[in-house]
């Protein structure tokens, strides 16, 4: 089975199908392609007033990375709450339409945390999807719209960000992604989990969570670790026999 993985995917130019000509030839060879969804996909405009808020793009342009052949997206970012509910609900809608499945956002964090599954040579894989880098006003909660995460603090005891110098693991979110995973691997015969996570735009350094992080999924379980939000191809590694991309590159734009 071939599985190929994207970093960020952002459409919010118009001709999708453009931008993601250059890859989609490779993307419809895999049995399964999974990206990281960026930015909320939606008409919606009032922009949330968190970290640095990314406009949204034309839930029209979703289509076009089912016509480029990928078949999951990650939704857990640090992005994905900037239009606030109405822009999750429009994503997710839109996804559904194009026959996207997705991860990792939700109404609820329930609904957030709930694995994407996708049936491929007679194997279930599921993939999970989590935002480690804030802020944390796009979590989910119990009955509020967002994404399903993994805290990670800062020792200054600053604000939760992706521009902080995020290090301390909260054990109870190492509590939720074993449990996760135990879930997940109880449906499908192969667990993918996703980390958004990491130091935008610096190459060959990780941050001290990293590592330690992935290691935990891997040893809840998991088949394949993979990161993105660094933009940036960055170290890959095996722990105990499993791989882990720490990062991948911006698929389009």
């Amino acid at each position: 089975m071939e599985l190929i993985f994207t970093g960020d995917l952002i459409l919010d130019e118009p001709q999708p199908d453009h931008w993601l000509s250059g890859i989609a030839p490779a993307l419809r060879t895999a049995d399964l392609t999974i990206g990281h969804l960026e930015v909320p996909h939606t008409t919606h405009v009032a922009a949330s007033g968190d970290d640095v808020p990314a406009p949204g793009a034309d839930p029209a342009h979703l289509p076009a990375l089912a016509r480029a052949g990928i078949d999951v997206v990650t939704l857990a970012g640090n992005h994905i709450a900037d239009l606030g509910q109405i822009g999750i609900a429009d994503t997710i809608r839109g996804l559904a339409e194009a026959g996207i499945a997705y991860t990792g956002a939700g109404a609820t964090l329930g609904e957030a945390r709930r694995p994407a599954i996708a049936q491929r040579r007679g194997k279930r894989i599921a993939v999970l999807s989590y935002n480690c880098v804030g802020p944390q006003s796009a979590w989910a909660g119990p009955t509020r719209a967002g994404c399903s995460y993994i805290r990670v603090e800062p020792t200054d005891g600053s604000a939760i960000r992706p521009a902080a110098a995020l290090e301390r693991i909260d054990p109870a979110s190492l509590v939720t992604l074993a449990e996760d995973i135990e879930a997940a691997k109880a449906r499908a015969d192969l667990v993918v989990v996703a980390f958004h996570k990491g130091i935008v735009h610096t190459r060959a350094k990780l941050a001290p969570y990293e590592r330690p992080l992935a290691h935990e999924a891997v040893e809840a379980g998991c088949d394949v670790v993979i990161g993105h939000h660094a933009h940036i191809v960055r170290g890959i590694e095996f722990h105990r026999g499993v791989p882990i991309f720490h990062g991948w590159a911006t698929a389009a734009s």
